[in-house]
Protein backbone atom coordinates (compact mmCIF):
# COMPACT_ATOMS: atom_id res chain seq x y z
CA UNK A 1 0.00 0.00 0.00
CA UNK A 2 3.14 2.60 0.59
CA UNK A 3 4.01 2.18 -2.46
CA UNK A 4 0.96 3.14 -4.01
CA UNK A 5 0.53 5.72 -1.56
CA UNK A 6 4.08 7.29 -2.55
CA UNK A 7 3.49 6.91 -6.33
CA UNK A 8 -0.29 8.80 -5.81
CA UNK A 9 2.15 11.70 -3.85
CA UNK A 10 4.72 11.91 -7.29
CA UNK A 11 1.82 14.33 -9.37
CA UNK A 12 4.80 14.83 -11.74
CA UNK A 13 3.62 12.41 -14.13
CA UNK A 14 7.65 10.51 -14.42
CA UNK A 15 7.94 6.86 -14.45
CA UNK A 16 9.70 6.15 -10.95
CA UNK A 17 11.52 2.63 -10.81
CA UNK A 18 10.89 -0.16 -8.31
CA UNK A 19 14.66 0.61 -6.55
CA UNK A 20 13.63 4.48 -6.31
CA UNK A 21 10.16 3.39 -4.55
CA UNK A 22 11.60 0.53 -2.09
CA UNK A 23 13.95 3.35 -0.85
CA UNK A 24 11.77 5.77 -0.08
CA UNK A 25 9.39 2.77 1.48
CA UNK A 26 11.85 0.90 2.93
CA UNK A 27 10.15 -2.43 1.35
CA UNK A 28 12.46 -5.09 -0.21
CA UNK A 29 12.66 -4.53 -3.76
CA UNK A 30 12.18 -8.58 -4.95
CA UNK A 31 8.93 -8.32 -3.08
CA UNK A 32 7.85 -4.86 -4.42
CA UNK A 33 9.03 -5.73 -7.89
CA UNK A 34 6.28 -8.52 -7.88
CA UNK A 35 3.62 -6.51 -6.03
CA UNK A 36 4.00 -3.50 -8.55
CA UNK A 37 3.99 -6.22 -11.74
CA UNK A 38 0.53 -7.83 -10.15
CA UNK A 39 -0.58 -3.41 -10.13
CA UNK A 40 0.57 -3.41 -13.66
CA UNK A 41 -1.25 -6.52 -14.72
CA UNK A 42 -4.34 -5.20 -13.24
CA UNK A 43 -4.49 -1.97 -14.76
CA UNK A 44 -3.63 0.11 -11.67
CA UNK A 45 0.25 1.08 -12.62
CA UNK A 46 1.78 1.94 -15.95
CA UNK A 47 4.64 0.43 -16.64
CA UNK A 48 7.34 1.34 -19.08
CA UNK A 49 10.66 -0.10 -19.57
CA UNK A 50 14.87 1.15 -19.77
CA UNK A 51 16.40 3.64 -18.27
CA UNK A 52 13.43 6.62 -18.20
CA UNK A 53 10.95 3.85 -17.22
CA UNK A 54 9.25 2.55 -13.91
CA UNK A 55 5.79 2.72 -12.90
CA UNK A 56 3.17 5.17 -12.08
CA UNK A 57 -0.33 5.40 -11.20
CA UNK A 58 -2.63 4.73 -14.71
CA UNK A 59 -5.67 7.19 -12.80
CA UNK A 60 -5.71 10.13 -10.94
CA UNK A 61 -5.41 8.92 -7.13
CA UNK A 62 -8.82 10.13 -6.33
CA UNK A 63 -9.80 6.93 -8.83
CA UNK A 64 -8.12 4.18 -7.47
CA UNK A 65 -9.96 2.40 -4.60
CA UNK A 66 -7.95 0.53 -1.82
CA UNK A 67 -10.08 -2.34 -2.64
CA UNK A 68 -8.40 -2.18 -6.05
CA UNK A 69 -4.64 -2.38 -4.46
CA UNK A 70 -5.52 -5.08 -1.94
CA UNK A 71 -7.14 -7.23 -4.22
CA UNK A 72 -4.70 -6.92 -6.71
CA UNK A 73 -1.53 -7.16 -5.04
CA UNK A 74 -2.90 -10.40 -2.99
CA UNK A 75 -3.09 -13.81 -4.94
CA UNK A 76 -6.94 -14.58 -3.25
CA UNK A 77 -7.23 -17.58 -2.02
CA UNK A 78 -9.66 -19.76 -4.10
CA UNK A 79 -9.39 -23.00 -1.37
CA UNK A 80 -10.92 -22.77 2.14
CA UNK A 81 -8.06 -20.99 4.27
CA UNK A 82 -7.14 -22.81 7.63
CA UNK A 83 -9.39 -21.65 10.48
CA UNK A 84 -7.50 -18.96 12.64
CA UNK A 85 -9.55 -20.22 15.77
CA UNK A 86 -9.99 -23.73 15.30
CA UNK A 87 -7.85 -26.52 13.90
CA UNK A 88 -9.73 -27.34 10.53
CA UNK A 89 -10.13 -25.41 7.57
CA UNK A 90 -13.38 -23.23 7.97
CA UNK A 91 -15.90 -22.02 5.34
CA UNK A 92 -19.54 -20.63 5.07
CA UNK A 93 -20.67 -24.68 4.45
CA UNK A 94 -18.35 -25.71 7.41
CA UNK A 95 -18.22 -23.13 9.80
CA UNK A 96 -16.32 -22.72 13.09
CA UNK A 97 -17.61 -20.77 16.18
CA UNK A 98 -16.10 -17.47 14.99
CA UNK A 99 -16.91 -17.97 11.39
CA UNK A 100 -19.98 -14.91 11.21
CA UNK A 101 -18.16 -12.54 13.04
CA UNK A 102 -15.24 -12.88 11.16
CA UNK A 103 -16.81 -12.82 7.79
CA UNK A 104 -19.04 -9.65 8.94
CA UNK A 105 -15.75 -8.33 9.59
CA UNK A 106 -14.01 -9.01 6.57
CA UNK A 107 -17.08 -7.67 4.48
CA UNK A 108 -16.86 -4.70 6.60
CA UNK A 109 -13.29 -3.66 6.06
CA UNK A 110 -14.12 -4.60 1.81
CA UNK A 111 -16.41 -2.12 1.89
CA UNK A 112 -14.58 0.41 3.85
CA UNK A 113 -11.87 -0.29 1.59
CA UNK A 114 -14.06 0.11 -1.17
CA UNK A 115 -15.05 3.37 -0.17
CA UNK A 116 -11.27 5.26 -0.17
CA UNK A 117 -9.28 6.33 -2.38
CA UNK A 118 -5.21 6.68 -2.54
CA UNK A 119 -6.21 10.56 -2.55
CA UNK A 120 -7.29 10.21 1.34
CA UNK A 121 -3.96 9.95 2.00
CA UNK A 122 -2.77 13.18 0.46
CA UNK A 123 -3.14 15.09 3.67
CA UNK A 124 -1.30 11.70 5.49
CA UNK A 125 1.51 11.19 2.81
CA UNK A 126 4.99 10.89 4.63
CA UNK A 127 7.76 13.24 2.47
CA UNK A 128 9.44 10.76 1.23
Amino acid sequence: MSASVYLASQSDGNYHMVEEVAGRTGLPVSYLAKIMQRLARKNILDSRRGAKGGYRLIRPAQDVTLSEIVAASYQMEASPMPCMIEAKDCDTNHPCSMHRFVASTEIALWKQLNQTTLASFSDQTPQY
